[in-house]
């Protein structure tokens, strides 16, 4: 399974009141792909490789961060 994540951070470096101030973005499983699918032997068992790979999908965080 590949997957695309993307992060970004956006930093303003001029002086004021946004001096300081970061904003950051990041993507997870961009293309929101689907885990492979494995046989399992036991009917509870789930249908993909828990131990690496999430079954959350696509994963977005914002984050703002001010520095003094």
């Amino acid at each position: 399974m590949t997957t695309v994540d993307v992060n970004g951070i956006y930093a303003f470096r001029q002086s004021g009141a946004l001096h300081g101030l970061e904003f950051s973005l990041g993507v997870r499983n961009l293309f929101n792909a689907p885990p492979d699918t494995i046989n399992t032997t036991q009917p509870y068992d789930v249908s993909y490789d828990s131990v690496n790979y999430s079954p959350m999908g696509r994963m977005i965080s914002v984050a703002v961060r001010k520095r003094w």
